[in-house]
């Protein structure tokens, strides 16, 4: 069947909800919410046929798709039909965020046609939900030190609650104020930054959980995820926080699963992108699975960007 690709707006969530979950797919990619929030800045479309689904993007220049979204029976079904537009467009092929079953397949029935890559800077991180909301043991303890150094400081000061879209202004206030303390500028942090505020906007619609801690008043973390995989599955999609304030993003972290997934089997809080800072504090909390991805390429195709859920452009 010859693909034809609309762009990703908010208004087919409802339509393309039933293709995300028809197996379990563990790789934050894959919910809606996460093609959303960077849909404007990596022209996400999408091709749907009553069997899969298949998400595109423009990563540095570059059409790609990701994996189809389908039962396994519809693997070949769905690769073949992605190829085809592939070579009718003329344009290399690059599918991109496999996971080891549709990689395994494509190996199989396809042999050696095709690079297939793995890129460690981009592996979700994957943990025990109980783990993270009691942060027992003593694995935890650095990490119960520092909330206890902010529960001295701050005890009495603080609030957690949900965020709710009436709560928009603030939330856009703190992400300003935010990033004036980064040294990353960039179009994709101004991008990622202006995503939130959209998402916050439509948090009903997207069925997207936040939640912010508040100290004398003012905002000072948020996080934002959604619950996936059938319930078994929290991808945190957004973490921020004062880091000036001692604790506050293991507060944040804790909190956020205790009040908004307090049942949650896996954390998803996807990957580290490379960045060394961002790879010891995602190994501290200990995870169950480092999840594999992989690319699968047209032979002499130059992957070494990869593809990522903060920013699919800066992979």
């Amino acid at each position: 069947m010859a693909l034809e690709f609309k762009e990703l707006t908010i208004d087919v969530k409802e339509k393309l909800e039933p293709y995300f979950k028809a197996r379990e797919i563990l790789s934050c990619e894959y919910n809606f919410n996460v093609m959303f929030l960077w849909a404007k800045y990596n022209q996400t479309q999408y091709a749907v046929t009553d069997n899969y689904l298949i998400l595109s993007e423009v990563i540095e220049g570059k059409f790609i798709t990701l994996m189809p979204l389908c039962k396994e029976e519809y693997f070949k079904e769905a690769f073949e039909d992605v190829l085809a537009y592939f070579q009718q467009e003329g344009i290399k092929f690059r599918m991109y965020v496999t996971d080891k079953l549709f990689k395994d397949f494509v190996k199989k029935n396809y042999g050696d046609k095709y690079d297939i890559i793995a890129n460690r800077d981009y592996f979700d991180y994957l943990y025990d939900g109980e783990k993270l909301r009691t942060l027992v043991g003593k694995k935890y303890g650095k990490k119960r030190n520092h909330l206890n150094a902010f529960y001295s400081e701050y005890e009495g000061r603080y609030l957690y609650r949900k965020l709710v879209k009436e709560d928009k202004s603030d939330v856009c206030k703190y992400l300003r104020n935010w990033k004036i303390h980064k040294d990353e500028i960039s179009d994709s942090l101004d991008e990622e930054l202006s995503a939130i505020c959209r998402i916050i906007t439509n948090l009903e619609q997207l069925d997207v959980k936040a939640g912010g801690i508040f100290v004398d008043g003012k905002l000072e973390a948020i996080s934002i995820g959604t619950l996936t995989n059938n319930g078994k599955e929290a991808v945190i999609h957004v973490e921020k926080a004062n880091d000036e304030i001692r604790g506050m993003y293991p507060l944040i972290n804790q909190l956020f699963l205790i009040n908004e997934f307090p049942n949650v089997e896996i954390v998803n809080r996807e990957e580290d992108l490379g960045i060394e800072g961002l790879r010891k504090s995602k190994l501290s909390y200990e995870p169950i699975k480092i999840l594999k991805k992989y690319s699968i390429v047209e032979k002499e195709v130059d992957e070494s960007n990869g593809y990522s859920c903060y920013n699919q452009s800066r992979r």
